[in-house]
């Protein structure tokens, strides 16, 4: 019986390396066919973001860390530039001159701990509205902006 089983493991065997040697192999992959080609690189758009620290009441101590947070994290990401401000004079989309930025270069106002009534006129008003609502910009209020006017 057990030269009947070596028999029938060996016939299985050799069975099976005939299907095996049989079988068609695939060529090697050309060098250019071995690596998939490198995706399009997403172009970014480097985003410019302006932060107003600007205080009529209250001046909160953190104000200055805020302010150079957002500047400190656009920078290490690559993401979006940033423009510190403590006044107000961006805030209109007239033309500035002297090649000073307006609301229209930007695509995100943070008001960084303002407080009280800023130094704005109703045509800066209606601009940073405009902004907003007309453009689709961004506008982030960071702790006390919610007190101002």
């Amino acid at each position: 019986m057990r030269p009947l089983r070596n028999s029938l493991f060996l016939s299985l065997a050799f069975v099976g390396l005939i299907a095996l040697s049989g079988r068609a192999q695939a060529p090697a992959p050309a060098p250019n066919d071995a690596i998939p080609p490198q995706p399009h690189a997403k172009q970014i758009h480097l985003k410019h973001v302006l932060v107003i620290g600007q205080t009529k009441g209250f001046e909160h101590d953190s104000i200055s860390a805020a302010m150079a947070t957002i500047y400190n994290l656009g920078k290490e990401s690559g993401l979006w530039d940033t423009m510190l401000r403590t006044d107000t004079e961006l805030l209109t989309k007239k033309d500035l001159g002297r090649n000073a930025k307006n609301l229209n270069y930007f695509d995100l106002l943070i008001f960084a701990s303002t407080t009280s009534e800023l130094d704005l006129d109703d045509s800066q008003k209606a601009d940073m509205l405009s902004f907003i609502h007309d453009d689709g910009k961004g506008f982030v209020g960071i702790h006390a902006a919610l007190d101002t006017n």
